[in-house]
């Protein structure tokens, strides 16, 4: 006998072209641990909490998010461009994610947009 379960999914929200820009840089280098989307329910790591889960169950979601960079184990393999190469003394991974000041904004709007999405927050807050 096999057993057929529906999947209701919600409609995609309109983002902003900033938030779209987000997403695919979430997808790019924020999906190798955590699930950033509804439609990569199946990237990430099962130790590490999806974008969604700490926008709804984490009561310092904004500080963690707006702190990423500087929160283990980000220091060793995401850096700012411009900066200084890794330190040697910080572990090495697969591949060092370099990212701009324009890069975070991006990221950021999409987390946001996210927030909104879920009733986290209120729009332009």
């Amino acid at each position: 006998m096999v057993l057929l379960i529906a999947v209701q999914s919600s409609p995609a929200k309109a983002q902003t072209p900033l938030a779209e820009r987000g997403l695919a840089l979430s997808k790019l280098h924020c999906a190798r641990c955590h699930i950033v989307s509804e439609s990569d329910r199946f990237t990430g790591t099962s130790s590490t909490p999806s974008f969604k889960i700490m926008i709804e169950f984490l009561k310092d979601w904004e500080e963690r998010f707006g702190s990423f960079m500087a929160r283990n184990p980000h220091p060793a393999h995401i850096r700012l461009d411009g900066d200084d190469p890794r330190p040697e003394h910080l572990p090495a991974t697969i591949r060092e994610v370099i990212l701009s000041l324009d890069d975070i904004e991006a990221i950021l709007a999409y987390v946001d947009q996210m927030a909104v999405d879920l009733g986290k927050k209120q729009p332009d807050d």
